[in-house]
């Protein structure tokens, strides 16, 4: 479920009790049905880009960071579904003035105001370090994608 801000929150009771009624009219006689809240995975991304040297870095770092914070704006992710970090590798590569990304590394955000579910997102990457996994009853969100967003530029 969402609030009315777009984030995240668990579903009140009312609204799981109504789902459940309106399935049992579905459901075969012997079947059971369970709903279960996913857990909210909050992150955010720290990133590394090399820019043309005939160019602002500082502009770039901003184009960077803007073009970023755009897409995990209108990003939602489905419940157990993975983070590719290759994504976040091909929007830093389309900003005009970024050469290279150096490094981009997920951090978790837990506590106040973010969920207070904590995931260990170094353990969920994968061998190859392309993406994260995710448990079928989690779900990532980037809860504010202007402070969860940072870069850095050399």
């Amino acid at each position: 479920s969402e609030n009315n801000d777009g984030f995240l929150v668990t579903t009140n009771t009312t609204v799981k009790q109504n789902l459940k009624t309106w399935l049992s009219r579905y459901k075969i006689i012997n079947d059971t049905i369970d709903i279960l809240d996913a857990y909210v995975v909050n992150f955010g991304v720290e990133f590394i880009i090399v820019t043309d040297y005939e160019k602002n870095k500082y502009n770039a770092l901003a184009a960077a960071n803007a073009r970023l914070r755009n897409y995990f704006a209108s990003m939602t992710y489905d419940i157990g579904e993975q983070i590719y970090i290759g994504d976040i590798y091909k929007e830093l590569n389309k900003v005009p003035s970024v050469i290279d990304v150096l490094d981009v590394k997920l951090v978790a955000k837990s506590g106040s105001p973010y969920s207070n579910f904590n995931f260990d997102l170094d353990a969920h990457l994968s061998n190859d370090g392309r993406y994260i996994n995710a448990e079928k009853n989690t779900v990532f969100e980037i809860k504010y994608p202007n402070l969860d967003v940072q870069g850095s530029v050399v």
